[in-house]
């Protein structure tokens, strides 16, 4: 064999050899990372979360939240307090869900008459409870609305609210 020959034996041998080995290199690593999946989602355990979770609407007043003890009816409180029914996270200044011990009083979470969740809230991720929402009007749940759900969304709540029938009704807001 001539060494021209020879020359160019090799040089077809490299550009053949090097494409081979990158795809047997790539074949090699994606069969270890589909084995590596396959294993990691035989063993996990997420809980996999309900729709609400994901699209609601931002409650983030402090006027709601029940430890800033804002009164009631005075601007801005009494313009902005109209909830449509539907999904609802509370968050930022407002807390982060709906208060859950009975109000005794008048004229608190910038509303005439403030409302609390009556019933526990979920404590297992992914699972919802209803409950029933009480206003104090000058006794205790002498106005309700149901259903309320409550929605534990793993590190944070949503709730279903209902639309209140007039805007000095409130849902009152904690940490």
């Amino acid at each position: 064999m001539t060494s021209t020959k020879l020359v160019f034996l090799l040089v077809g041998f490299i550009l053949c050899a090097i494409p081979l080995s990158i795809f047997v290199t790539l074949w090699i690593n994606s069969s270890a990372s589909s084995a590596t999946t396959s294993t990691a989602s035989a063993t996990d355990t997420t809980t996999t979360l309900p729709t609400q979770c994901y699209a609601y609407t931002t409650i983030n007043d402090a006027y709601r939240n029940y430890v800033n003890g804002y009164g009631c009816c005075y601007t801005p409180f009494d313009t902005i307090s109209y909830i449509a029914s539907g999904w609802y996270r509370i968050t930022g200044s407002a807390g982060s869900k709906l208060l859950t011990t009975a109000v005794t009083t008048t004229s608190i979470c910038g509303a005439s008459y403030p409302g609390y969740f009556n019933g526990t809230l979920p404590a297992t991720a992914g699972t919802s409870v209803s409950g029933t929402v009480c206003f104090y009007t000058g006794a205790v749940c002498a106005y309700s609305l149901a259903p309320i759900v409550a929605t534990n969304c793993n590190s944070y709540y949503v709730f279903y609210l209902i639309a209140t029938s007039s805007t000095s009704y409130k849902y009152c807001t904690t940490t």
